[in-house]
């Protein structure tokens, strides 16, 4: 996760750094975002699955009303 981030985020130096300490912090072995968009390209559903030291996750989104 912080390895995509890096690539393809806006993160700078620091708020990297505190986002791999958070991450290490939980534990967090894998993560798996699903993020479905709409005709217009903006976000319709997102779900994340993942492995902690705590157990398993999953959380879904439903994005509605944008722009309105």
């Amino acid at each position: 996760m912080a390895e995509l981030t890096a690539r393809n985020g806006a993160l700078d130096a620091g708020q990297l750094a505190a986002l791999k300490e958070q991450l290490t912090a939980a534990g967090v072995t894998t993560r798996t975002v699903d993020i479905r968009v709409g005709k217009d390209d903006l976000p319709l559903k997102r779900t994340e699955r993942g492995e902690t030291a705590a157990g398993a996750f999953s959380s879904t989104v439903f994005h509605s009303d944008q722009g309105t």
